[in-house]
């Protein structure tokens, strides 16, 4: 089915190959999971896989790769299209049509499949991800998840033995990421041979059985290889020490010392009931705000009402978290905050003046923006230059210009990007790249729309140590995610956008024990607290809190 031999690649201008000497066999109808850092190689091999680099990118390729009995590096992309399906990590890249139905019969019509044939698989593509009712709808009125698995629906209408998945959950909400993992799940049952990259790992717990495969690639290699139950056994802790995600359970189970892990919610059985927690983390300061936000408003020239009677207050040198379902306003309650939006209604007060009274440069100078996706806010051609561009425009000093982009580039780990094009960095590494360039201009208040999106477990960790130096030197940050485990982690305070109107604010703990506002939400809570709320200790919300705090454990033989 895929067989890669000595394959190496590198990117265009890079010293360094994304990939190095890979050897893989994969057969048909394997259920193969990919996990890497940041960086690592993940999104390239896929690439590789579907032909994109040698006919798109460009760079240097050395080895043999054959797919179905093609070989991608010599074969046209459109002969690769019938053997492997790529679905990306963000769909908006990949949907080219108006209308779902467009979208779906897109690939097989310019295959040139008879008319009979092309409707048949469409229907029977939109039926299996569950969106044959809304084939009529424009792809703009669906929801981050139903976007998706529209790509997913357009993916299987080619009818290709292999369907290759990169990270496809990475910017959807919690629900919309089940739905999308039963949707994947469930192309087992149509005999797909299945590539998924993904750094979820807690989420798919319930979409991959103990005898899978699991692929580990670090630095362009491939470190690990082996089933689901040998890789988070035998090798978790080379897991850990790559800096990736392990399921909750699993970090749990080897903290305590218990084996063979579970990778099931069913662990619960084999842990003893913990005590309290420690105060640490639980004790949440009250702060004054930096900006308050009264009776705000805010449509789109469309006419469509995003945010309504919004009221809220960021309380200043802390962390405040900003959750919500895809499409609840998160993104335009930001842009409101920094005045790139005029709500219709209500004010923003910064320091106690209307933030749309002030000139936006000077706003601008006061308060960082992380974009939710780092391509928007690229302007430049090479890493250096993308951080020291905010610098050069605020007419910084030449030797105060290469002390801070040198630092930046420190902090987050791209010293050896230096001379790449911002556009061709991983996700994870663009992503750290949009961090430096607004860190490097020394914002007081830090705002950040998704940031752990593509993060491995290291980054994230990192980033934290990051937000919560930041917030002690006195900045304030605000954070919009989905990601509940690193709310949990990090946050003093919580913001639940529902329909574009405030559900919820308060404490983490007082959310994730709020069932009601949590389903209204389309939200989660981190699996640790499930696991401790079922033992009775619903205010343990971390790893750490879980752990610190239990005073026995049993083990089931």
């Amino acid at each position: 089915m895929i067989s890669v031999k000595n394959l190496s690649y590198w990117y265009p201008d890079a010293e360094k190959p994304a990939l190095d000497n890979v050897n893989l066999e994969i057969s048909e109808g394997e259920f193969v999971l990919i996990l890497g850092a940041s960086g690592s190689g993940k999104s390239t091999l896929l690439y590789a896989l579907n032909g994109i680099l040698e006919h798109e990118i460009g760079g240097k390729i050395r080895g043999y790769i054959e797919v179905c009995g093609k070989n991608p590096i010599t074969s046209r992309v459109c002969d690769m299209a019938t053997a492997i399906s790529l679905v990306m990590q963000d769909p908006e890249a990949q949907l080219t049509q108006m209308n779902v139905w467009d979208e779906v019969v897109f690939g097989p019509e310019n295959l040139l499949r008879p008319v009979e044939e092309i409707v048949q698989k469409a229907e029977r593509a939109l039926k299996f991800v569950g969106l044959y009712d809304k084939r009529d709808r424009l792809v703009s009125e669906l929801s981050g998840g139903e976007k998706q698995r529209l790509a997913i629906a357009a993916a299987l209408a080619m009818s290709t033995p292999i369907i290759a998945l990169d990270e496809p959950t990475a910017h959807l909400d919690p629900m919309g990421t089940k739905d999308v993992f039963n949707v994947i799940k469930n192309l087992r049952s149509i005999g797909k041979t299945v590539l998924l990259v993904e750094h979820k790992v807690d989420d798919l717990i319930d979409i991959i059985e103990e005898d899978d495969r699991v692929i580990v690639i670090d630095n362009g290699a491939v470190a690990l290889d082996g089933t689901v139950h040998e890789i988070f056994n035998s090798h978790a802790k080379d897991i850990e020490r790559l800096g990736l995600h392990l399921p909750q359970v699993v970090e749990v189970s080897i903290r305590l010392g218990i084996h063979p892990v579970s990778l099931g919610m069913d662990q619960i059985n084999i842990l003893a009931p913990p005590v309290q927690p420690h105060s640490s983390g639980l004790e949440r300061k009250v702060y004054d705000p930096i900006i308050e936000v009264e009776n705000l408003d805010f449509s789109y020239e469309n006419g469509l009402q995003v945010l309504k009677n919004i009221n809220l207050k960021i309380p200043r040198n802390s962390i405040t978290a900003l959750v919500g379902h895809n499409g609840s306003g998160k993104s335009t309650l930001l842009l409101n905050l920094i005045g790139l939006l005029k709500p219709v209604r209500g004010k923003i007060l910064y320091e106690g003046k209307d933030i749309n009274s002030l000139n936006l440069k000077e706003v601008l100078r006061e308060i960082g923006y992380v974009f939710q996706y780092p391509e928007h806010q690229f302007v430049t051609k090479t890493v250096k230059d993308e951080i020291e561009y905010g610098l050069r425009i605020r007419n910084v000093n030449e030797l105060e210009r290469e002390k801070r982009v040198r630092d930046m580039l420190q902090m987050f780990g791209l010293e050896e990007m230096v001379n790449r094009h911002p556009f061709t960095l991983s996700m994870g590494e663009k992503r750290r790249l949009s961090f430096a360039t607004m860190l490097v201009l020394k914002p007081k208040i830090l705002i950040m729309d998704e940031p752990v999106v593509g993060q491995d477990r290291r980054n994230t960790e990192y980033l934290i140590w990051l937000m919560n130096k930041l917030r002690n030197e006195g900045t304030t940050i605000v954070v919009a995610t989905h990601d509940m485990n690193f709310l949990a982690k990090c946050a003093d305070y919580v913001i639940v956008l529902n329909r574009g109107e405030i559900l919820f604010q308060g404490d983490p703990i007082e959310l994730f024990n709020n069932r009601k506002v949590l389903e209204a939400a389309c939200l989660d809570d981190p699996p640790i607290h499930k696991i401790a709320s079922k033992l009775g200790y619903a205010k343990i919300i971390t790893v750490e809190q879980f752990c610190s705090s239990l005073i026995e454990k049993k083990v089931i033989r």
